[in-house]
């Protein structure tokens, strides 16, 4: 075997030498050969497989670091939302507090200033008018619910600023009236959006009455045709619900106030605006219904129909409250009322004949006729009450109630009748039985003597 070659060192001269050693460095004694050139003893295929495959218990340090994240993230997104529910707490606290110091201020004997909150205010709703957004004004009449005295004083007057009244009021009250009864006992959020509509509606009729000499407030033709299929099927969903004649007080009076405000569709008929007159509390909206001439125009209709259809105290406290009197007179009405009652008793009495049940029963309805006469003219002008003198209606009160008195005698009396008949019929059949048998028993004692004999 061949030696492996030196390297050449000349040694006669060190210049060369330095020289070479400055080209040439030496190997380093520590260097090895690389690790991959290092042969490696030959691994098993399970060997392997283990060295690629991370250690389980890594594996569940990995994902507890990664549920402690997240874990920490929830915990960061539950504090936010904490501060976040005190903020609005701390919010409605600071609210509540405003509205019941503004509460103690309303309370107050004097009446306060108009202070620079209430000019705010005022402007406020005259800018939302002005630029017709619907839904503030719906908002605004919500948020002020508890002082609808100063919204009836501010809003016919700021209606009057709008381009269009006529359209921000059907596009503020929107379609509410759809919802069914059981959405304003179930659900509370409903409540306030339809009083505010009905609110708003009595304030546009409030402000058409507000016009005198300048002209009636003028409806697109598109509006009212928008409206009248609105009043149709709010008209069928108390149908639907019942009738009109037994609809809730708010729905006859939002009812009434649209048509009044929008006009009245033919599918209207006088009945059942009668009906409607007689289910609201028609005195509290009589000042804006006065404004309504299409209303107005109609009411001798409406008063005829109550009064065929036997509502003529109804119908005279309709004419009444709106101040009709020179139109539909309740002089006429209420004569016409007595007349027609008092032949119906008479015919009543002549059918009842010695029926004491029938009898009462007429008594009975003549003195409710009497009574609900009498109710209306309490409190009404002398000149009513006048003419209603001669027919003495106090006197025939007082003597229809003795008579039915007298009748309630008569027929407890005859209910105690064949009671003691039949009493008196059970004593005498006792007495014809216990004949009987001692007539048998005489009989029995001859025969048996004869045979005797025999």
């Amino acid at each position: 075997m061949a030696n492996p070659s030196l390297p050449s060192i000349q040694l006669n001269s060190p210049t060369t030498i330095a020289a070479s050693i400055k080209q040439e460095p030496l190997p380093s004694l520590l260097s090895f050969p690389p690790p991959e050139l290092i042969p490696q003893p030959p691994q098993s295929q399970q060997q392997q497989q283990q060295q690629q495959t991370p250690p389980q218990f890594l594996k569940s340090v990995n994902d507890l670091s990664f549920l402690s994240s997240k874990i920490n993230a929830l915990k960061c997104r539950l504090d936010d939302l904490t501060k976040h529910f005190d903020f609005i707490k701390e919010a409605i606290d600071s609210k509540l507090n405003e509205l019941q110091e503004e509460q103690r201020q309303q309370i107050g004997t004097q009446p306060p200033p108009i202070s620079t909150e209430t000019e705010n205010e005022r402007s406020q709703i005259e800018s939302i008018c002005e630029k017709m957004r619907s839904k503030g004004l719906r908002r605004y009449i919500i948020n002020h619910l508890t002082n609808v005295p100063k919204l009836r004083e501010d809003i016919p007057a700021a209606l009057k600023l709008a381009p269009e009244p006529a359209k921000l009021v059907l596009d503020c009250i929107g379609r509410f009236f759809l919802q069914g009864i059981m959405s304003y006992t179930r659900d509370t959020r409903f409540i306030p959006i339809r009083q505010a509509s009905v609110l708003l509606l009595e304030f546009f009729l409030l402000m058409m009455g507000g016009f005198p000499g300048e002209g009636d407030v003028k409806i697109a033709a598109d509006l009212k045709v928008e409206a009248e299929e609105r009043a149709v099927a709010w008209r069928d969903r108390l149908i639907g619900e019942g009738s009109l004649a037994r609809t809730n007080e708010v729905d006859a009076r939002g009812l009434l106030l649209f048509v009044a405000c929008f006009g009245i569709p033919e599918a209207f008929q006088s009945e059942d605006l009668g009906n409607l007159l007689h289910s609201c509390d028609l005195r509290s909206i009589s000042d804006a219904l006065k404004g309504s001439p299409m209303l107005l125009h109609k009411m001798p209709d409406i008063i005829e129909t109550m009064v065929k259809n036997e509502m003529h105290i109804e119908a005279v406290d309709v004419a009444s409250i709106l101040g009709l009197e020179d139109k539909c007179s309740p002089k006429a009405i209420l004569t016409f009322f007595l007349q027609e009652s008092t032949k119906e008793f008479e015919r009543a009495k002549r059918e009842a004949q010695n029926c004491p049940f029938k009898l009462r029963e007429a008594k009975e309805d003549q003195l409710d006729a009497l009574e609900s006469v009498l109710h209306y003219l309490k409190g009404r002008s002398g000149d009513v009450t006048k003419l209603l003198g001669s027919w003495q209606i106090q006197e025939k009160i007082f003597k229809l109630e003795e008579e039915i008195a007298e009748l309630n005698q008569r027929i407890e009396d005859r209910k105690m009748i064949p009671k003691r008949n039949l009493d008196e019929m059970g004593s005498s059949s006792s007495v014809h039985s216990q004949e009987m048998k001692r007539s048998r028993l005489l009989w029995s004692g001859h025969g048996c003597r004869f045979h005797r004999g025999k």
